[in-house]
Protein backbone atom coordinates (compact mmCIF):
# COMPACT_ATOMS: atom_id res chain seq x y z
CA UNK A 1 0.00 0.00 0.00
CA UNK A 2 1.22 3.56 -0.59
CA UNK A 3 3.31 5.12 2.12
CA UNK A 4 1.44 7.86 3.94
CA UNK A 5 3.01 11.27 4.16
CA UNK A 6 3.02 13.25 7.34
CA UNK A 7 3.04 16.98 7.97
CA UNK A 8 6.34 18.60 8.83
CA UNK A 9 6.80 21.25 11.49
CA UNK A 10 5.64 23.96 9.11
CA UNK A 11 2.39 22.09 8.55
CA UNK A 12 3.27 21.08 5.00
CA UNK A 13 3.10 17.56 3.66
CA UNK A 14 6.52 15.93 3.29
CA UNK A 15 7.40 12.83 1.31
CA UNK A 16 9.74 10.21 2.68
CA UNK A 17 13.36 10.46 1.59
CA UNK A 18 13.19 7.05 -0.02
CA UNK A 19 10.19 7.97 -2.16
CA UNK A 20 11.78 11.27 -3.11
CA UNK A 21 14.98 9.63 -4.27
CA UNK A 22 13.06 6.95 -6.15
CA UNK A 23 11.04 9.53 -8.04
CA UNK A 24 14.16 11.42 -9.10
CA UNK A 25 16.69 8.66 -9.72
CA UNK A 26 15.64 8.05 -13.31
CA UNK A 27 15.99 11.75 -14.15
CA UNK A 28 19.37 12.51 -12.62
CA UNK A 29 22.56 12.14 -14.71
CA UNK A 30 25.04 9.53 -13.54
CA UNK A 31 27.99 11.06 -11.71
CA UNK A 32 31.35 10.04 -13.18
CA UNK A 33 34.33 9.57 -10.92
CA UNK A 34 37.77 10.44 -12.23
CA UNK A 35 40.67 8.12 -11.52
CA UNK A 36 41.77 9.81 -8.34
CA UNK A 37 38.39 11.02 -7.06
CA UNK A 38 37.52 9.61 -3.66
CA UNK A 39 35.11 9.65 -0.79
CA UNK A 40 36.35 9.99 2.81
CA UNK A 41 35.74 6.28 3.36
CA UNK A 42 36.82 4.53 0.20
CA UNK A 43 38.79 5.22 -2.98
CA UNK A 44 40.64 3.48 -5.80
CA UNK A 45 44.21 4.22 -6.78
CA UNK A 46 46.97 2.68 -8.83
CA UNK A 47 49.30 0.11 -7.30
CA UNK A 48 52.85 1.37 -6.66
CA UNK A 49 56.14 -0.23 -5.67
CA UNK A 50 55.73 1.30 -2.21
CA UNK A 51 52.64 -0.88 -1.60
CA UNK A 52 54.65 -4.09 -1.70
CA UNK A 53 54.95 -4.91 2.01
CA UNK A 54 51.33 -4.08 2.83
CA UNK A 55 49.96 -5.86 -0.26
CA UNK A 56 52.02 -9.01 0.36
CA UNK A 57 51.01 -9.17 4.03
CA UNK A 58 47.36 -8.69 3.13
CA UNK A 59 47.37 -11.48 0.54
CA UNK A 60 49.43 -13.79 2.74
CA UNK A 61 46.86 -13.47 5.51
CA UNK A 62 44.00 -14.23 3.12
CA UNK A 63 45.42 -17.05 0.98
CA UNK A 64 42.76 -19.59 1.96
CA UNK A 65 40.06 -17.01 1.19
CA UNK A 66 41.52 -15.81 -2.15
CA UNK A 67 43.14 -18.88 -3.73
CA UNK A 68 39.92 -20.57 -4.91
CA UNK A 69 39.09 -17.53 -7.05
CA UNK A 70 42.42 -16.09 -8.23
CA UNK A 71 44.05 -18.35 -10.85
CA UNK A 72 47.61 -17.22 -10.15
CA UNK A 73 47.34 -17.96 -6.43
CA UNK A 74 45.57 -21.25 -7.13
CA UNK A 75 48.56 -22.30 -9.24
CA UNK A 76 50.82 -21.83 -6.22
CA UNK A 77 52.27 -18.37 -6.85
CA UNK A 78 53.53 -16.65 -3.73
CA UNK A 79 52.06 -13.34 -2.53
CA UNK A 80 55.33 -11.69 -3.59
CA UNK A 81 55.03 -13.09 -7.12
CA UNK A 82 51.39 -12.04 -7.25
CA UNK A 83 52.33 -8.46 -6.30
CA UNK A 84 55.16 -8.30 -8.85
CA UNK A 85 52.84 -9.48 -11.62
CA UNK A 86 50.07 -7.02 -10.73
CA UNK A 87 52.53 -4.12 -10.53
CA UNK A 88 54.11 -5.02 -13.88
CA UNK A 89 50.68 -5.23 -15.52
CA UNK A 90 49.68 -1.89 -14.03
CA UNK A 91 52.78 -0.14 -15.35
CA UNK A 92 52.86 -1.72 -18.80
CA UNK A 93 49.24 -2.08 -19.85
CA UNK A 94 47.59 1.11 -18.66
CA UNK A 95 49.59 3.54 -20.79
CA UNK A 96 48.24 1.73 -23.86
CA UNK A 97 44.70 1.67 -22.36
CA UNK A 98 44.75 -2.12 -22.31
CA UNK A 99 43.81 -2.26 -18.65
CA UNK A 100 42.81 -0.24 -15.61
CA UNK A 101 44.05 -1.86 -12.40
CA UNK A 102 43.36 -0.33 -9.00
CA UNK A 103 43.69 -1.21 -5.33
CA UNK A 104 40.85 -0.31 -2.98
CA UNK A 105 41.82 1.97 -0.11
CA UNK A 106 39.72 2.40 3.04
CA UNK A 107 40.99 4.40 6.00
CA UNK A 108 44.43 4.47 4.32
CA UNK A 109 44.60 0.65 4.19
CA UNK A 110 44.56 -1.66 1.18
CA UNK A 111 41.42 -3.79 1.29
CA UNK A 112 41.41 -5.44 -2.16
CA UNK A 113 41.88 -4.96 -5.89
CA UNK A 114 39.56 -4.04 -8.78
CA UNK A 115 40.62 -4.56 -12.38
CA UNK A 116 39.55 -3.94 -15.95
CA UNK A 117 41.67 -5.81 -18.51
CA UNK A 118 41.62 -7.14 -22.08
CA UNK A 119 40.23 -3.76 -23.14
CA UNK A 120 39.27 -3.98 -26.81
CA UNK A 121 39.22 -1.25 -29.43
CA UNK A 122 37.01 -2.90 -32.03
CA UNK A 123 33.50 -2.08 -33.19
CA UNK A 124 32.20 -2.81 -29.68
CA UNK A 125 34.45 -1.53 -26.91
CA UNK A 126 34.59 -4.12 -24.15
CA UNK A 127 36.71 -5.21 -21.21
CA UNK A 128 36.84 -8.01 -18.66
CA UNK A 129 36.48 -7.22 -14.97
CA UNK A 130 37.76 -8.93 -11.85
CA UNK A 131 37.84 -8.00 -8.20
CA UNK A 132 38.77 -9.34 -4.80
CA UNK A 133 38.59 -8.16 -1.19
CA UNK A 134 40.80 -9.61 1.53
CA UNK A 135 39.24 -11.68 4.27
CA UNK A 136 39.35 -9.06 7.08
CA UNK A 137 37.35 -6.61 4.95
CA UNK A 138 34.50 -8.70 3.53
CA UNK A 139 30.87 -7.81 4.26
CA UNK A 140 31.68 -4.12 4.75
CA UNK A 141 30.49 -2.83 1.39
CA UNK A 142 33.98 -2.35 -0.06
CA UNK A 143 33.49 -4.82 -2.92
CA UNK A 144 30.29 -3.09 -4.02
CA UNK A 145 31.88 0.35 -3.76
CA UNK A 146 34.94 -0.74 -5.72
CA UNK A 147 33.08 -2.39 -8.58
CA UNK A 148 30.70 0.58 -8.81
CA UNK A 149 33.67 2.97 -9.22
CA UNK A 150 35.21 0.55 -11.73
CA UNK A 151 32.08 0.60 -13.88
CA UNK A 152 31.78 4.37 -13.71
CA UNK A 153 35.31 4.73 -15.02
CA UNK A 154 34.74 2.07 -17.66
CA UNK A 155 31.66 3.79 -19.10
CA UNK A 156 32.80 7.41 -18.76
CA UNK A 157 33.75 9.05 -22.07
CA UNK A 158 37.37 9.58 -23.01
CA UNK A 159 39.62 11.06 -21.77
CA UNK A 160 38.15 10.92 -18.24
CA UNK A 161 37.20 7.25 -18.60
CA UNK A 162 37.62 4.37 -21.02
CA UNK A 163 34.48 4.94 -23.09
CA UNK A 164 33.54 1.25 -23.02
CA UNK A 165 30.22 -0.21 -24.18
CA UNK A 166 30.23 -3.45 -22.18
CA UNK A 167 32.06 -4.92 -19.19
CA UNK A 168 32.12 -8.67 -18.72
CA UNK A 169 32.85 -10.65 -15.56
CA UNK A 170 33.51 -14.39 -15.50
CA UNK A 171 32.19 -15.70 -12.20
CA UNK A 172 32.30 -19.25 -10.87
CA UNK A 173 28.79 -20.55 -10.02
CA UNK A 174 29.88 -21.31 -6.47
CA UNK A 175 31.15 -17.76 -5.91
CA UNK A 176 27.88 -16.64 -4.42
CA UNK A 177 29.17 -13.33 -3.07
CA UNK A 178 30.34 -12.14 -6.50
CA UNK A 179 27.15 -13.33 -8.17
CA UNK A 180 25.07 -11.36 -5.68
CA UNK A 181 27.22 -8.27 -6.20
CA UNK A 182 26.99 -8.52 -9.99
CA UNK A 183 23.19 -8.72 -9.89
CA UNK A 184 22.98 -5.77 -7.51
CA UNK A 185 25.07 -3.56 -9.80
CA UNK A 186 23.12 -4.34 -12.96
CA UNK A 187 25.13 -7.13 -14.54
CA UNK A 188 22.99 -9.67 -16.39
CA UNK A 189 23.80 -13.26 -17.37
CA UNK A 190 24.97 -13.95 -20.90
CA UNK A 191 24.90 -17.71 -21.10
CA UNK A 192 24.86 -18.70 -24.76
CA UNK A 193 28.03 -20.69 -24.25
CA UNK A 194 30.13 -22.09 -21.44
CA UNK A 195 33.29 -20.31 -20.36
CA UNK A 196 36.18 -22.10 -18.73
CA UNK A 197 38.93 -20.48 -16.66
CA UNK A 198 42.04 -22.30 -15.53
CA UNK A 199 42.19 -22.21 -11.73
CA UNK A 200 45.17 -24.09 -10.39
CA UNK A 201 45.54 -27.33 -12.33
CA UNK A 202 41.91 -27.58 -13.42
CA UNK A 203 39.59 -25.77 -15.80
CA UNK A 204 36.43 -24.55 -14.09
CA UNK A 205 33.21 -23.46 -15.72
CA UNK A 206 32.39 -19.80 -15.16
CA UNK A 207 29.26 -17.84 -15.93
CA UNK A 208 29.55 -14.73 -18.07
CA UNK A 209 27.86 -11.63 -16.62
CA UNK A 210 27.61 -8.43 -18.67
CA UNK A 211 27.16 -4.80 -17.67
CA UNK A 212 25.97 -2.60 -20.56
CA UNK A 213 26.68 1.13 -20.64
CA UNK A 214 23.20 1.88 -22.00
CA UNK A 215 21.19 -0.30 -19.65
CA UNK A 216 21.00 2.13 -16.68
CA UNK A 217 20.05 5.09 -18.90
CA UNK A 218 17.40 3.42 -21.06
CA UNK A 219 15.15 1.95 -18.39
CA UNK A 220 12.05 2.51 -20.51
CA UNK A 221 13.22 0.03 -23.16
CA UNK A 222 14.38 -2.71 -20.82
CA UNK A 223 12.70 -6.08 -21.50
CA UNK A 224 10.04 -7.20 -19.02
CA UNK A 225 10.90 -9.62 -16.27
CA UNK A 226 11.44 -13.14 -17.49
CA UNK A 227 13.32 -11.99 -20.60
CA UNK A 228 16.79 -11.55 -19.18
CA UNK A 229 18.77 -13.58 -21.71
CA UNK A 230 18.88 -11.77 -25.08
CA UNK A 231 19.81 -13.66 -28.19
CA UNK A 232 23.37 -13.53 -29.50
CA UNK A 233 22.10 -11.56 -32.48
CA UNK A 234 20.42 -8.88 -30.35
CA UNK A 235 23.55 -8.69 -28.20
CA UNK A 236 25.65 -7.76 -31.24
CA UNK A 237 23.23 -5.33 -32.85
Amino acid sequence: MPQASRPDRAGRSSVSLRMGIASMSGKLPAHVFTREESTPRFTLRALTAGDRDEFVALVEGSLAHLSPWIPMLARGASPEEFFDTELERTLKEESARHSFRRIGIADERIVGMFNLFNCSSGLTLTADASWWVARPYVLRGYATAGVRLLLRHAFADLPEGLGLHKVMAMIAPENLASLKLARALGFRPFMQEDHYVRVGDTWKRHECWVADSLAPALTEVKPPRGIDRPSLRSERE
